[in-house]
């Protein structure tokens, strides 16, 4: 049997709304502004206020906009959930990557949930960047697991010891290093 609730359950999920950590937003069947969480608030920098009224296409960059139009006439309408990225457009004009999530509400609106990919990206472009200096460096890099299988091998690599990365990768390290300095590198 499931416990009895100590409060009906619309408080607690306006509390939950309004309490969690994603970015809500709501609006009618011309997807104007009906609600929007104070975490979309606070991302935005508009006050609830200010986005009443206002179509769901104002807070994103041109591109994005034309993709949420796209999914609402094709499958929102249609009472289809989807989730895929964009760019919403802050007030002071910074463009915030997100993960959107939208559902069609049964009077004809959306609600979406926002998640900020902004560090996210900043973190994958940090590894493109890291990745290309490995690739490019022209020290020997050669990166193994704990088997010692080979999973990289840059162009230093490739000069110093002759081998293609297509030869190298998966394979294993003794193929190029003695047995004994092998066992010393896996147990450090």
């Amino acid at each position: 049997m499931l416990p009895k609730l100590s409060l009906p359950p619309e408080v607690i999920y306006k509390r939950l709304v309004e309490h969690m950590n994603e970015a809500v937003w709501m609006g009618d069947e011309k997807e104007k502004t009906v609600y929007a969480n104070p975490k979309f608030c606070e991302m935005m920098g508009y006050s609830l206020e200010e986005m009443l009224g206002r179509e769901s296409y104002e807070f994103w960059d041109e591109e994005s906009a034309r993709r949420v139009k796209d999914v609402n006439t094709t499958k929102r309408k249609k009472g289809i959930s989807s989730s895929y990225e964009g760019n919403l457009l802050t007030k002071n004009g910074k463009k915030i990557p997100v993960l959107l999530s939208g559902t069609p509400l049964p009077d004809g609106g959306t609600i979406g949930i926002m998640t900020n990919l902004s560090e996210l990206k900043k973190k994958e472009e940090a590894e493109k960047i890291l990745g290309s200096a490995v690739q490019y460096a022209t020290d020997a890099i050669v990166i193994f697991d704990n088997r010692g299988r080979i999973t990289t091998w840059n162009r230093g690599a490739k000069i110093i010891f002759g081998y293609k990365k297509e030869e190298m990768v998966n394979a294993k390290l003794e193929k190029i290093f003695a047995k004994d300095f092998i066992k010393d590198l896996l147990h450090h």
